[in-house]
């Protein structure tokens, strides 16, 4: 597990900086603010990964400057929240664009938790606004200095996570900051201090108010992480899944999840965010996943890939599944974007979290040995071959269409990839053979 160090060098933090493919821009457009006698400052999100050596995502800049004194310095702005003081800078290229915003206050949050009050304001108005004091910190590239009025700085160090001021009153605010609260603990290992903690636990129904997309965005980003199942741990000791009404917690793969070895942890960050979802609920759950995703106003492309992931793994664990079913498993999971040996290795690593010892060692065996079957079996696009007994060829049979003749062409298509089937040569005695012992049966 990576230990996060805080770095003191801020000439590697202007290096850091410059290599971002936005970097130079930034720089520049907090270069035209001070030039301008404003106060300019890389804020938030970007500081706090660049005291910890993270890749930098995007920029945000803070600014002593009024809305119309941005708008009037760069030859290309977007007002995208004038109003909250936010205007986008937008360079040479699409590509190059910041958002700038004016130090302000908020207060009058409404039933959306949107402020109705703006007031701009000085650099430590602006910092009093903010969710918690590793976001609170503000970095000038010129000066080569932070400012950092919370301690936002020290709480790194301590890996420690606070709220700025009050913490019920900054998560009452805007819920969101619960999920947020949540995810920086997890993913960047931070200990929450004991009233962070207490004012979670009296506000997590507050997270019912938030629209499900927002959600469904913040679980989404935690999903990405290294530290995912931590997340997930802390959903679950603050009932958040309850309040949202999703498939409940006690029933998950959680602890099953976390029995793993770190080799087969690491195996979790290939996989894509709907095979995680599926890791974490049990095939029991399978009736209830949907609706859970349809709250949280998943697509119907990612719902359906989630109930396939759930749904097959359910499937592999019948004894009396054919090896030809097992096959076209592999197969079908090309229709939900995913390769047959990633698909494999989902169905493994399930298998590791529900199985130990021999009967793991079966399982195992067994996935292998349907993989190189499937890949002997597919062509260079991943096709598995066209079915020898058609519609047509059972028609010439005298077989009339319908569901007699759907199972014969289904039958005959396992036989065929299975090996057992290579041409039509004697498919008029398989055919009456097969038909004598299905009405004995």
């Amino acid at each position: 597990m990576k230990e996060f160090v805080i770095s003191n060098s801020t000439s590697q933090f202007l290096a850091a900086i410059q290599a971002h493919p936005q970097g130079e821009f930034v720089l520049q457009v907090v270069d035209t603010l001070k030039g301008a006698g404003h106060q300019a400052f890389i804020v938030g999100g970007a500081v706090r990964d660049l005291l910890l050596g993270l890749v930098l995502k995007d920029f945000d800049v803070a600014t002593s400057a009024k809305p119309d004194q941005v708008e009037s310095l760069f030859p290309k702005t977007v007002p995208i929240g004038k109003e909250f003081g936010v205007i986008l800078v937008v360079g040479e290229s699409k590509d190059l664009q910041v958002e700038v915003t004016t130090f302000r206050k908020e207060s009058d949050y409404n039933k959306k938790r949107q402020p109705q009050k703006i007031e701009f304001a000085d650099l430590q108005g602006d910092a009093s606004r903010r969710d918690f004091t590793i976001n609170a910190l503000y970095f000038d590239p010129r000066e080569e200095n932070f400012v950092d009025p919370f301690g936002g700085q020290k709480d790194l160090k301590n890996h420690l996570l606070r709220a700025v001021g009050d913490a019920e009153e900054r998560l009452t605010e805007d819920p969101l900051r619960i999920l947020r609260a949540l995810r920086f603990s997890a993913v960047l290992q931070l200990k929450m201090d004991s009233s962070l903690k207490s004012a979670i636990g009296a506000t997590v129904g507050l997270v019912k108010e938030l629209s499900k997309e927002r959600v469904f965005e913040e679980i989404q980003k935690v999903l990405k992480s290294n530290h995912w199942l931590e997340a997930f741990d802390l959903y679950e000791s603050f009932k958040l899944f309850e309040v949202l009404e999703i498939c409940p917690g006690q029933n998950s793969n959680l602890k099953c999840l976390f029995k793993l070895s770190n080799e087969d942890r690491s195996q979790l960050e290939n996989f894509g965010l709907e095979e995680k979802w599926a890791m974490y609920w049990s095939e029991a759950m399978m009736e209830k996943v949907d609706e859970s995703l349809q709250n949280l106003k998943a697509s119907k492309g990612f719902r359906k890939r989630v109930l396939f992931d759930l749904q097959s793994f359910e499937a592999w664990l019948d004894e009396d599944l054919r090896q030809g079913e097992r096959i076209l498993l592999l197969s079908k999971s090309k229709e939900f974007g995913l390769e047959a040996k990633s698909f494999k290795e989902y169905l493994g690593l399930r298998m590791h979290a529900k199985f130990e010892g021999e009967s793991l060692k079966d399982q195992t065996e067994s996935l292998e040995d349907v993989l190189r079957a499937y890949e002997s079996l597919v062509n260079a696009e991943g096709d598995l071959p066209k079915p020898l007994v058609t519609g047509e060829v059972l028609s010439s049979l005298k077989i009339n269409q319908g569901p007699l003749m759907g199972a014969l062409i289904e039958e005959f298509y396992l036989r065929q990839i299975e090996g057992n089937l290579k041409s039509l040569e004697g498919l008029e005695d398989q055919v009456k053979e097969f038909l004598r012992t299905s009405i004995e049966v």
